[in-house]
This record gives C-alpha cells, sequence and structure tokens, in this order.
C-alpha cells in the first residue's frame, strides 16, 4: 500500500513541502537538499533499525550483520571536521568569511532598494517575498 493510501494527511504534507521547495527560492548558506539517493536511503529498511550507545559499543540485538560497521562512518566524520576546522585556522580564511559577511550585507542592501520585503531572522536564512514582483521562487531560481 502506498503512504497516500495508508496516511492521506501526511501524504498531502509531504508533496506540499516538495512543492514548496520547488517553487520558492530559499538562500541559506548550508542548506542542503539531499539527493534521491539519500532520500531512498532514509527510507529504506535501514532506517529501522534500533541502537543505542556509541559506534563499537551498540546495545540492542536486533541489528544483525547486515548493519553496516559505524565504527568507519564515525572515523569520516571526524575526518571531516578536522578538515574544516584546519582550513578555517587558515590565514586567508578570515578574509573568506569577512567576504561572505560583506556580500550577504550588499546582498540585503540591494534586495530593499529594489523595494522586496525581507523579514528577520535569528538565524542565516534570507527569506525575499518575490510576489510583489510577479515572480514565483521557482521563476526567480
Amino acid at each position: 500500500m502506498s503512504l497516500e493510501h495508508n496516511d492521506p494527511f501526511v501524504s498531502a504534507a509531504i508533496e506540499k513541502e516538495r512543492e514548496r521547495q520547488r517553487e520558492t527560492l530559499e538562500l541559506i548558506a548550508s542548506e542542503n537538499f539531499v539527493s534521491d539517493d539519500v532520500l531512498e536511503a532514509m527510507g529504506s529498511v535501514m532506517t529501522n533499525k534500533y541502537a543505542e550507545g556509541y559506534a563499537g559499543r551498540r546495545f540492542y540485538g536486533s541489528i544483525k550483520p547486515s548493519s553496516r560497521d559505524f565504527k568507519a562512518d564515525l572515523s569520516y566524520m571526524i575526518a571531516a571536521k578536522a578538515v574544516s576546522f584546519k582550513e578555517s585556522l587558515q590565514p586567508d580564511f578570515k578574509t573568506y568569511a569577512q567576504n561572505n559577511v560583506d556580500n550577504a550585507s550588499v546582498l540585503g542592501e540591494t534586495l530593499l532598494e529594489e523595494g522586496a520585503s525581507l523579514g528577520g531572522t535569528d538565524n542565516h536564512l534570507l527569506l525575499v517575498d518575490v510576489k510583489a514582483w510577479g515572480l514565483t521562487g521557482k521563476e526567480t531560481e
């Protein structure tokens, strides 16, 4: 049975969010729309696993040999963070970061000058209402 058949409300909410992501523009530096492969993996039997604890010390008998070696995954995450932190300590990173701040300020000022409606936020989100220009987010992208 399909999700639409089993839970029409959740199915409709998912479709509405998918459409919102297609039709609107969100300028978020860390925005990440995952690939279909990631969506498939997240909706696979691998999400049925239940475990507690740290890599190498997982508890619960239903995690069988088909489970991946989570120690390797953790090592890759730690290595990726280490590389990121090392790069952020380089002398030119401060200039790079400042350029991002300056560019964001110019973008915001320019959008305001063009009559854009911008809302405040507590995070690194810029939401621009393009309806006043007769546009959709999809057209703007």
